[in-house]
């Protein structure tokens, strides 16, 4: 293994990349990856243009003076990109200007690569890159504790915050398979305000969970639920939708552990006066008083799957 600062115009997006096949020569390889992962090249573009490199080295062997990319197509495609050193298919092309111009982008010259000569060493080390877990001899996937430890080590936006405290608070009450919760699964259930309401919690500031209710109604009902998950009676396809979500819900009610039915945004309706009946008109109604430009109102949003970015934006 040797690393090497290699010029980025020596370098070639290979046209026979395994993601795509042959595809001729380096540009109509460079033409496919925008043209196919168009969004995701632009979305990789700009996080090269913000951090000004390029932070994983890609894979390359020499070959008639220049150096073939095997692993990193994209990244290459895209510090080329930003360089001016390519052309990218429109309406792309435009967007890889704006990010340039936007970022104060300064072409790279060189860039760092992992250089190897034996044909068989770059194949392993491609297919331990793409080819899943390959039963522990690929790269592991994070799941969501892993992403969640991650982003509490660094500050950043935890995915399944109310999760979290609700394991983090059955741990500490001894029960003995919080740590076995699939975290999707307990935030798609409990995510709502309504049904936090209804079982007694809420997340405070700090992202520690609060109650509503007493300890051993909500740790009765949360370790219900977290039983239910970890045994696969309760899985990410039950609570994918809203009706799931219901089913679920109305079982823990009969099992009688959720609080009574939310009813503090109901109100009674007000008998019309004598004066108003025989006048045909009814009163008017004064607005109600708002501290806050936008209403505070629990909306209940359901998020599918892939709307985690939607959901945070939603919510700041």
């Amino acid at each position: 293994m040797k690393f090497k600062n290699i010029e980025v115009n020596h370098l070639v997006v290979n046209p026979n990349n395994d993601r795509h096949g042959p595809q001729g020569n380096e540009q109509a390889a460079i033409n496919w990856l925008f043209e196919t992962l168009g969004p995701k090249m632009i979305r990789l573009a700009e996080d090269i243009a913000f951090q000004g490199e390029v932070f994983d080295p890609p894979l390359v062997k020499k070959l008639n003076g220049k150096y073939v990319v095997y692993d990193g197509n994209r990244r290459v495609a895209c510090a080329k990109a930003l360089s001016g050193l390519c052309s990218v298919p429109s309406p792309y092309s435009s967007k890889i200007s704006s990010i340039a111009a936007s970022n104060n982008w300064v072409a790279l010259t060189h860039m760092p690569c992992q250089v190897e000569s034996d044909q068989r060493v770059i194949e392993d080390i491609v297919s331990r890159r793409h080819n899943g877990t390959d039963g522990g001899r690929g790269q592991l996937r994070w799941d969501t504790r892993a992403k969640a430890n991650h982003a509490n080590r660094v500050g950043a936006t935890n995915q399944y915050p109310i999760a979290e405290a609700v394991e983090d608070y059955l741990h500490a009450s001894g029960y003995p398979r919080a740590r076995k919760i699939g975290r999707s699964t307990l935030f798609r259930l409990i995510n709502a305000k309504k049904r936090q309401e209804r079982l007694g919690i809420y997340l405070n500031e700090n992202g520690t969970l609060g109650l509503t209710r007493s300890k051993q109604d909500v740790i009765e009902v949360l370790s219900k639920i977290a039983d239910d998950i970890v045994e696969k009676k309760l899985t990410l396809r039950n609570v994918l939708n809203s009706s799931g979500v219901n089913q679920y819900m109305d079982l823990l009610e009969r099992e009688d552990l959720l609080e009574g039915k939310n009813t503090s945004n109901i109100e009674e309706k007000k008998k019309p006066s004598q004066a108003e009946k025989t006048s045909g008109k009814s009163p008017k109604k004064k607005p109600p008083k708002r501290d806050y430009l936008i209403p505070k109102t629990d909306y209940d949003i359901l998020w599918r799957p892939g709307q985690h970015k939607i959901e945070l934006i939603w919510q700041e």
